[in-house]
């Protein structure tokens, strides 16, 4: 089990909206699809992972660890998207940014 926080930046990037920590058995990869339900939403907030910072401290020599393992990813739409998460992508496109759609090829 490794622990990973998620940053979730706007579609296309740039500063991170909000973060989670968790825990997960393996990292997660660009491409991949995250999901997080929230209390007393309809829905999921849906995202795209754009890409995984690793963050390593080192040590004495040439030794050194991870410090952090931080995972980007994009707001996007799916069928699963909550009336909440869909308003955040609304007031995305409206600032001219372009929401990505997740396929919905596996249910």
């Amino acid at each position: 089990m490794i622990q990973v926080e998620f940053n979730f930046v706007p579609p296309g990037g740039g500063e991170t909206d909000y973060t989670l920590v968790a825990t997960l058995p393996d990292v997660p990869r660009p491409g991949d699809y995250i999901g997080v339900r929230h209390p007393n939403e309809d829905g999921l907030r849906t995202f795209i992972v754009r890409r995984v910072w690793w963050l390593l401290q080192t040590g004495t020599g040439s030794d050194g660890t991870v410090d952090k393992l931080c995972v980007e990813c994009e707001f996007a739409r799916s069928g699963w998207s909550s009336s909440t998460h869909k308003e955040a992508c609304a007031m995305y496109e409206g600032r001219g940014r372009k929401v990505p759609e997740m396929d919905v090829s596996a249910y």
